[in-house]
């Protein structure tokens, strides 16, 4: 049977392992000024930019959808990274 410090240890691994790929993307799409360039020009495309045409297919949506998901993913990144930490 795992021991409630066993899983203590691991939820801290797992936090601590999320906190450096945070911390990853942060450097990559915040500290470093191509980066943030292209993670605004992302944004600006996919998220502020023009919706799908009235008729476009299942495929283009997902892909729009797809697009605006991973660019959630990586700014929740940087949100937790900017986050103070014990």
């Amino acid at each position: 049977m795992i021991s409630k410090q066993e899983i203590k240890e691991k939820q801290q691994q797992l936090n601590n392992d999320q906190l450096a790929e945070a911390s990853l993307y942060h450097r990559v799409f915040v500290q470093n000024p191509d980066g943030a360039e292209l993670l605004a020009k992302w944004i600006g495309a996919h998220v502020f930019g023009d919706s799908c045409a009235y008729d476009a297919s299942l495929t283009e949506l997902a892909m729009k959808e797809g697009k605006r998901q991973f660019l959630t993913a990586i700014t929740t990144k940087i949100s937790l990274a900017e986050q103070p930490h014990d």
